[in-house]
């Protein structure tokens, strides 16, 4: 599931942001963000396992199989990522995955990117350790 909001924002542009949340934290995060740090970004979308409450928001329903567990988050990073580049836009030169509990300064991110060169790849960040955890058929 898509909203409206999510068709409309801009398919291109030098940085996509996306934030992973759940049901939740979808009235005292979601909104935080949405007034602060993401719309300083070319495009942002939130992805999540339910659309409840996220009335006039760019949001794809994409969690919705996979269970609310830490131990999967692994998995639910490594689905948003291949969502963003394939069903959102592969016309980004970058791609911001954040949490609901996360602020960027996004001029200062920007600044900070402007010394590499988009067309190469680059993993900046924390690399989370996979931890083998079966769920067969969820995704």
């Amino acid at each position: 599931m898509v909203s409206v909001d999510a068709l409309e924002q801009p398919k291109s542009g030098s940085l996509f942001c996306y934030v992973s949340t759940s049901v939740k934290f979808h009235q005292d995060r979601i909104p935080a963000l949405a007034q602060t740090w993401l719309p300083n970004c070319d495009s942002w979308h939130i992805y999540s396992n339910s659309n409840k409450y996220l009335n006039f928001l760019p949001y794809h329903v994409i969690f919705h199989r996979i269970p609310d567990d830490y131990k999967l988050l692994f998995w639910k990073s490594r689905l948003a990522l291949y969502y963003s580049y394939e069903q959102v836009s592969s016309k980004f030169d970058w791609y911001l995955k954040a949490d609901d509990d996360s602020y960027f300064i996004v001029d200062r991110l920007r600044s900070y990117l402007s010394q590499f060169d988009p067309k190469k790849p680059y993993f900046i960040g924390f690399r989370l350790k996979r931890r083998f955890v079966s769920f067969s058929g969820i995704i």
